[in-house]
């Protein structure tokens, strides 16, 4: 993470005390820098508010101000400001002017005596070192300021100061004698450990005429091109890690600022030439002490092993030319007789200095611990053609052996005087401006913000499992920023949402790299790319939407809110939609698709195809591709579809049997390939032959084309056959099966409450159906049926011939015209349009009592046992026993024709002897059978037609027409109305209210012959004679009347 320090004036006059560490940002808030002046004492910086006194002391700061790799960013209210800028406040460096100040960063130290000179005047190589003897110097005159409120820590202070003074600077305060300054370039010896002071100037007696060479290792340093080139970085700190303190490493971080280069540039935190997570780099400086007129002409580098395994093979050494801007490599030829690496004349590459750069690339995997010699040869040889003096020695070779040893990064360890090569580069961090940068990150820890653009980070590049910051910015973006980690082979797991934000509260989002503890922190991303281990990767609901992508390994990619690209790479990647929850539609995901309509107005793009898929917690249609699936369907009702799959053989799938991981595997007969399924309710089968078990949910499963065989489990399942000769078993539970077109077998299995039904709804031909004998004559498709342990059926909108069975069914018709044949048990009929028929001539025994309530919904009791419930029947045909009608509603008329008129679309009654009238006033007429009428309650009109019919009229003001043959007819209570008609008659008017009953002969038109004494009717204008009892009234016929 960035230190971001605060550095707020104080009150007037006061001071504040602010320790600043390499990398660090100051914030200058409120302070106008034309009012500050600054001052450098010692080490410190002090900054002074030419107003009001007020004063922020910096201890150490100056140490660290001038090196590029740990100068702290600096911020005046929001703006950048540069160490130049803050330099061009000094007002003095202790009693040093500014003027005199900067004629000390004009100095050099002399390549011979180390003394400072002029002849190098226009040489900015060393204008760090220059900077750093400064600060030495005033290191000497002044001691640093300090907090002397706290003593420990003043002391602490006072320690810090000296350790990144020897750290970071060549000068040596605690030299022999009086004040001198350490040569850059030191001559090393094996035999001296101990820098000394030079030897007091002589006379100048002659030129050099001895060549010898010093040498020093220095970290390989970034290459800055010019704008809108490709940027490297070094290996760290440009710092040399060459030290006469035997500390045994520098560690500091490299900063690459292009936040002011719009361009869009590619920049490598460490070059990648020479830095992997296997390979690590340094340079050795050789600078060459020449006699006049000498060139060097070549180098050997020879290694040998003291302590380890390490062997010349393990390097590879090149020389170079590196100024910072441009770089040029060339191998050294290697002799593995004797692990020489040898560069000629012709390769040398000596920089504006005159150094010669040798590149070391090692593997730093294998060596931790091993120490060995590096033995540097060179050889200088006089220019015959300089036209000078010939010198008594023209070819001169030297040769120095310097230890070196392979560690892990530290500093601040004393040691002894020996070199070494890290095993890994330091730190970086990156700035980049409104341009779309290609970022690659480095081996250590990448501080990485892009600010505008549309920006790519890779971030695994060359990573060695350190934390990482990336800031993507947020400004000028269309596809948005990119954060990647191709080259991770562990599980990457980052979530861009809600649930994957730090728990900092930073506003910064974890990736968690393996298991190696690793945890990197991104805000401002929109988009990612894993590696190649398994990774899971989901995005956030900006509007705009992500692009994700998996790489290789099995993947998890999940999308959210917006316009999603989605791509799984390589392996068996799975697409999630469980972000999209609760109440709402479904989705249809066609993984054979190159897009998903996610709903809200969302459209995802699939970058390539998926192979396994995890749906929303809604009711979902899936489809698979070509590749094996997993697909699970989540929460709610789904839908897995293979009726697009052709040529597959037919699949096989049975989901009562679940693998270890809890799916139903989905074979194909003619395929390779095998899907996996979890969570899913309904399965829409291919054309050819399929073959599904269910479980013990309520399932829908569709067989298609093909002669399916389908059973359903327990649950109350639905299972259409489709077209071709299907098998379809119900199993337990109240099933519905759809045979469709073809010769199919049904059977519906046991049921748990309302029993399976047999689904003819689709045919638009004839069916003919009898659940008593399981033969389905005619399908309404052309075929025929078998069905068993069927208890209903729902016809087709053709002719319906539907017979049922002993049990309980539910037998539904058609638009057309039905024919019911009723049977025993509780049935119930519903018409559903068109003319139709409830039939009971094939009752087995028994006759029926139809029970009509003049509502839409009536019952028809049946004496061998049962009762029927009826809707939409037009006709009743009673048993070829004495049925009976019973009214239980008023207003409804029975005429002698078998019509029979009543609010709903009931026309005949066939074969219906009897009828019980209701509560009501009812008019029922009789048929040419017997029959038995009870008016009941209310002023009925009863009628017998033909036949020997028995007339009860009930209570009420009755009349009654006993029509033709010997009828028995009786009023009951009230005063009722009674015409015997021809036949023998029995009439009794029973109990009367107020007039009376009465017996009316007045439609006959022969002799009248009426006793009301002794109840004899001799002659009843019919020619026969009747019997009447409790008669009040009489009315004669218009022939001859005896009353």
């Amino acid at each position: 993470m960035v230190n971001i320090i605060d550095a707020t004036l104080p009150a007037p006059k006061e001071n504040k005390t602010l320790h600043v560490r390499p990398g660090d940002t100051i914030d200058f808030h409120q302070m106008v820098l034309e009012e500050v002046f600054v001052d450098i004492l010692g080490p410190d910086i002090v900054i002074t508010d030419g107003q009001n006194g007020a004063r922020i002391i910096f201890p150490g700061l100056g140490l660290i101000l001038f090196s590029p790799e740990d100068a702290p960013l600096m911020k005046v209210n929001g703006e950048y400001l540069t160490p130049k800028e803050l330099l061009s406040k000094v007002g003095s460096v202790h009693n040093i002017t500014a003027e005199d100040y900067v004629s000390f960063t004009s100095l050099d130290i002399d390549s011979e005596n180390g003394l400072p000179g002029e002849d190098n005047k226009d040489n900015e190589y060393l204008i760090d070192e220059d900077l750093a003897f400064v600060n030495f110097m005033a290191v000497q005159l002044q001691p640093p300021q300090r907090d002397f409120s706290d003593p420990e820590k003043t002391q602490k202070d006072l320690q810090e100061i000296d350790d990144l003074l020897e750290l970071n600077t060549t000068l040596n305060k605690d030299g022999f004698g009086p004040l001198f300054l350490i040569p850059l370039k030191t001559s090393l010896d094996k035999s001296s450990s101990q820098q000394q002071p030079p030897e007091p100037e002589g006379p100048d007696d002659s030129a050099r005429t001895r060549f010898d060479f010093d040498l020093r290792m220095l970290q390989p340093a970034s290459v800055e091109p010019a704008v809108g080139a490709d940027v490297y970085g070094g290996g760290g700190s440009e710092l040399s890690a060459f030290d006469p303190g035997a500390n045994p490493q520098f560690y500091a971080q490299e900063t690459l600022d292009y936040s002011g280069d719009n361009s869009g540039l590619t920049i490598y935190a460490d070059n990648p030439d020479f830095f992997d997570a296997q390979h690590g780099a340094r340079i050795i400086q050789l600078s060459p002490n020449l006699p006049d007129d000498f060139d060097v002409t070549e180098v050997k580098v020879t290694i040998q092993n003291i302590v380890g395994t390490v062997t010349p093979a393990d390097f590879t050494v090149y020389s170079v030319l590196h100024d910072g801007v441009t770089f040029s490599q060339i191998a050294a030829a290697f002799d593995p007789m004797t692990g020489t690496y040898t560069i000629p004349m012709a390769d040398i590459q000596p920089d504006g200095r005159g150094d010669i750069n040798i590149m070391f690339v090692y593997d730093q995997s294998s060596f931790i611990g091993d120490t060995f010699d590096i033995v540097m040869e060179s050889t200088a040889e006089f220019d015959f053609l300089s036209g000078s003096p010939v010198p008594d020695s023209p070819i001169q070779t030297r040769l120095l052996t310097q230890t070196a040893k392979f560690t892990d990064n530290y500093a601040g360890e004393a040691g002894t005087f020996d070199w070494y090569l890290e095993s890994r580069p330091n730190d970086t961090r990156i700035f980049t401006g409104n341009g779309d940068d290609t970022i690659f990150g480095g081996m250590g820890i990448d501080i990485i913000e892009t600010n505008g653009g549309d920006d790519t980070i890779m971030a695994d590049s060359g990573d060695s499992g350190d934390d990482d910051v990336i800031d993507g910015g947020e400004t000028g973006e269309t596809g948005g920023d990119t954060v990647t980690y191709t080259g991770r082979t562990e599980a990457i797991s980052v979530d861009l949402g809600a649930g994957g934000a730090a728990p900092d509260g930073s506003g910064y989002y974890d990736v968690t790299v393996g298991v190696s503890g690793e945890v990197d922190k991104i805000k401002n991303i929109e988009n990612i790319t894993g590696g190649a281990g398994d990774d899971t990767i989901i995005g956030d609901d900006d509007v705009f939407g992500n692009a994700l992508s998996g790489g290789d390994g099995d993947d998890l990619i999940m999308g959210g809110l917006g316009n999603d690209t989605l791509t799984g790479g390589n392996d068996a990647d799975t697409l999630s939609y469980a972000y999209i929850t609760g109440a709402g539609a479904g989705i249809t995901i066609d993984l054979s698709a190159g897009s998903v309509n996610a709903g809200a107005g969302d459209v995802d793009t699939m970058g390539d195809l998926f192979e396994n898929l995890i749906a929303t917690s809604r009711n979902d249609t899936i489809i698979g591709n070509t590749l094996d699936n997993d697909i699970d369907g989540g929460a709610g009702t789904d839908t897995i579809d293979y009726s697009g799959r052709a040529g597959t053989g037919g699949l096989t799938v049975d989901f009562s049997v679940l693998d270890i991981d809890g799916f139903s595997v989905l074979t194909f007969g003619g395929l390779p390939e095998q899907d996996r399924l979890m969570n899913i309710e309904y399965l829409t089968g291919t054309n050819d032959a399929d073959t599904v078990t269910g479980d013990n949910a309520a399932n829908i499963y569709l067989g298609m084309g093909g002669n399916d065989v389908i059973s359903g489990g327990n649950g109350d399942d639905t299972i259409d056959g489709g077209t071709g000769n299907d098998t379809l078993n119900g199993d337990a539970g109240d099933d519905t099966l759809i045979g469709g077109a073809g010769i199919d077998v049904i059977d519906g299995g046991s049921n748990t409450a309302v029993g399976d039904t047999v689904d003819y709804s689709a045919a638009s031909g004839v069916l003919d159906i009898n659940l008593t004998t399981g033969v389905v004559s005619a399908d309404g498709f052309g075929d025929s049926d078998t069905v068993t342990n069927i208890e209903n059926i729902i016809g087709g909108s053709g002719t319906n011939t539907i017979t049922g069975d002993a049990g309980n069914n539910v037998i539904t018709g058609g638009a057309s015209t039905d024919n019911f044949f009723g049977s025993l048990g509780n049935d119930t009929y519903t018409g559903n349009g068109g003319t139709n028929t409830l039939d009971y001539s094939t009752l087995s025994s028994g006759t029926v009592d139809v029970r009509w309530t003049g509502a839409a919904t009536n019952t028809i009791n049946k004496s061998a046992g049962g009762t029927d419930t009826f809707t939409g029947v037009q006709t009743i045909n009673g048993s070829t026993g004495t049925d009976t009608l019973t009214l239980l509603a008023s207003g409804l008329t029975v005429v002698s024709s078998g019509a029979y008129f009543s609010p709903d679309a009931l026309a005949t009654l066939i074969g219906v002897e009897n009828v019980e009238g209701s509560s009501g006033v009812d008019t029922v007429s009789g048929t040419t059978l017997a029959n038995v009428i009870n008016g009941n309650d209310g002023n009925d009109i009863l009628g017998g037609g033909a036949g020997d019919d028995t007339i009860s009229g009930g209570n009420g003001d009755d009349t009654i027409d006993g029509g033709a043959d010997d009828d028995t007819l009786s009023g009951d209570a009230g005063d009722d109305t009674i015409r015997g008609g021809a036949g023998v008659d029995v009439i009794d008017g029973g109990t009367n209210t107020a007039v009376g009953d009465t017996v009316d002969y007045s439609a006959e038109s022969g002799v009248v012959n009426v006793n009301l004494a002794t109840g004899v009717v001799s002659a009843d204008g019919t020619g026969s004679t009747d019997t009447v009892t409790n008669m009040e009234n009489v009315r004669g016929g218009s022939g001859t009347n005896t009353i």
